[in-house]
């Protein structure tokens, strides 16, 4: 289990609730032995390439797998988390 998974497994075990890890980066993430990235702006352009347009139609289809599932409240009561870039997926989500 790589750590993005064991921390959403922790968080999900500390709050009690559902966490979903949606593949933004479809299947190519940074390798995690290439943390901290050597090369800054290839990381930089690596990350560029995923950006809202992408990463939204990803989300809804999380969103509603997730109210098949029972879920029936999304963001609320300060439970909304993410991490990093997942911070601003969050943030955007939320503001509409």
């Amino acid at each position: 289990m790589n750590p993005t998974q064991q921390g959403a497994d922790i968080l999900a075990s500390q709050l009690g609730a559902r966490v979903a890890m949606p593949d933004f980066f479809k299947g190519k993430p940074w390798e995690v032995s290439e943390f901290p990235p050597p090369d800054r702006d290839e990381f930089l352009s690596w990350i560029g390439q995923t950006q809202w347009p992408q990463v939204e139609p990803i989300l809804l289809k999380t969103i509603g797998f997730l109210r098949e599932h029972g879920a029936k409240k999304f963001g609320t009561q300060n439970r909304a988390r993410g991490l990093t870039s997942g911070g601003r997926v969050v943030w955007v989500l939320l503001g509409r």
